[in-house]
């Protein structure tokens, strides 16, 4: 996805509003969707020989009592809460052709939406917003992963080096290795994942190059006049529209190539088996 093209076209448009903060369902973020694997501590390991069997059953039942409540939300001890959080950020939030999206992905997604909404002045202490949110993060990544096994059915690939570069690319965009760290830290996202989100994108620009043909997109002079009337012309402070017509007509055309896009997910999704779980 043309992601310059979006950013170009941002000063001609109104004041951020809800729907505005949206993100593309289509898009593959560079450091979005992120994966961290699921790891459960092994048990204690009692010493049978000096406790007895029989005080090993109870000291296992009271641990499996108290992890259970703590699970449930009805205790609060400390002792299993490394072991649930593990467990919770592995369970699928929802399943692509079986193939499983997990919770730790979702995290990652929804934080990044709530963060750009947050920037944007939307209210994301309404539960509605919320919720939609939520919605947006989900549908995001079951998108993703639409698409990506799509590629890999049509025979996409990427290459290690090409996968090396756009890593670098976003490393230095950020200002460096350790600028990269902080981000992915802020967002829960581990350099495997990253990798695995880059490699994804390129299967779906191969996927989209393929399928989605935008060389005949134009946009007309009505069109042109209508989205800078809309952005609130000379009136909202905007240069006059000759200024700035380049960067009017590349946010018609993207928006145009957005239509086509999601018109060829919704074929995808209509022939996957998606279980959306959360």
């Amino acid at each position: 996805m043309d992601e310059k093209k979006q950013d170009d076209t941002s000063g001609i448009m109104p004041e951020a509003t809800p729907e505005a903060v949206e993100m593309s369902a289509v898009q593959v973020p560079e450091a979005e969707a992120a994966t961290t694997e699921a790891v459960v501590a092994s048990p204690t390991q009692f010493n049978f020989k000096a406790y007895g069997a029989m005080v090993v059953g109870i000291l296992l039942i009271a641990s499996g009592l108290l992890f259970v409540l703590e699970k449930e939300g009805r205790t609060s001890t400390g002792i299993f809460s490394g072991i649930i959080s593990k467990m919770e950020e592995g369970k699928p939030v929802a399943r692509v052709n079986g193939t499983p999206i997990l919770m730790s992905d979702f995290t990652s997604s929804y934080n990044q939406l709530l963060q750009m909404s947050t920037t944007q002045g939307v209210d994301v202490s309404d539960p509605a917003m919320v919720e939609k949110l939520r919605t947006q993060a989900i549908d995001t990544l079951v998108n993703a992963e639409v698409l990506r096994q799509a590629a890999i059915e049509a025979g996409m690939t990427a290459t290690e080096e090409q996968i090396q570069t756009r890593y670098t690319e976003i490393q230095d965009g950020l200002g460096g290795a350790e600028a990269l760290t902080a981000r992915m830290a802020e967002f829960g996202v581990t350099e495997a994942s990253l990798r695995r989100d880059i490699e994804n994108e390129f299967l779906i620009q191969g996927l989209f190059d393929a399928n989605v043909d935008s060389t005949n997109i134009v946009a007309t002079e009505e069109e042109l006049v209508a989205l800078y009337d809309q952005a609130g012309g000379a009136e909202a402070g905007l240069p006059p529209m000759t200024e700035i017509k380049d960067q009017i007509e590349a946010q018609i055309i993207f928006d145009k190539e957005q239509k086509l896009i999601s018109a060829f997910i919704e074929e995808l999704r209509a022939k996957a088996t998606i279980e959306v779980l959360l």
